[in-house]
């Protein structure tokens, strides 16, 4: 009788480990079926689209929007390429983003004035503010007001992103790519000489040393104008 008991039990702790062996591997399947469920949908999510669409903002930032319409200098640079290399001559058009500040703003699907754009497979375009001047206009932009335009804008971070459309199918055909600016207003540099009131002796050549102390932090590649007038004597 204890023989058999003894065999009985034997048998049932044999079962009930069995039991926990197929629990665990169960567990694993399942755990194993929804990670390659979620690499499933990551990838088929993950889109992938014909043309790449790279921002940059060139320091030093100017506070003012229209400043980006007007400037004969780089501060804003855009790269696109199209990457099928089989390709060439796809017409596209850009939409610009501006978020930052409370301000949030973008040009409509069309920009009144913008030049046509055409890419080629797998040559770099590079586009600057030059050229996407009528994206600054005031009439292009959505979303601000013309007080707003005019003014200059508060310090903090903006972020400036761009898409390309397909002109033709108005298919969006690259990703939402932005670029960061942080705008940090600082005070003017100290003239230290000449100071204000001094005579300066008339020379031929005449030679006038002009130096100041900046005051500006975290700023880099700063840029300063230099404005010499000219102060009749009129006592």
């Amino acid at each position: 009788m204890n023989n058999e008991q003894s065999s009985i039990s034997t048998t049932q702790l044999y079962d009930n480990y069995i039991m926990v062996i197929l629990n665990k591997v169960k567990n694993l399947l399942n755990k194993l079926l929804i990670v390659h469920c979620l690499l499933f949908i990551t990838v088929g999510m993950a889109q992938i689209y014909p043309v790449q669409v790279t921002p940059q903002m060139v320091p030093p930032y100017s506070p003012r929007l229209s400043d980006y319409r007007t400037a004969t200098n780089e501060k804003l640079i855009v790269n696109l390429l199209l990457t099928d290399v089989q390709e060439s001559g796809r017409q596209v058009r850009l939409k610009m983003y501006m978020e930052g500040q409370g301000i949030k703003m973008q040009t409509p699907d069309f920009v009144s004035g913008a030049t046509p754009i055409f890419l080629d497979g797998g040559i770099n375009l590079r586009l600057t503010n030059l050229d996407l001047q009528p994206y600054f206009e005031l009439n292009n932009l959505t979303g601000i007001s013309p007080a707003q335009y005019g003014q200059t804008l508060p310090e903090g971070r903006y972020d400036i992103c761009f898409e390309v459309y397909d002109m033709l199918s108005g298919k969006r055909i690259s990703r939402k790519s932005c670029a960061i600016m942080f705008l940090q207003q600082n005070d003017p540099p100290f003239l230290n000489v000449p100071g204000k009131g001094d005579l300066v002796t008339a020379r031929n050549p005449q030679n006038i040393v002009f130096n100041w102390t900046p005051r500006h932090f975290n700023a880099g590649a700063v840029q300063y104008q230099f404005t010499l007038k000219e102060l009749w004597d009129t006592g």
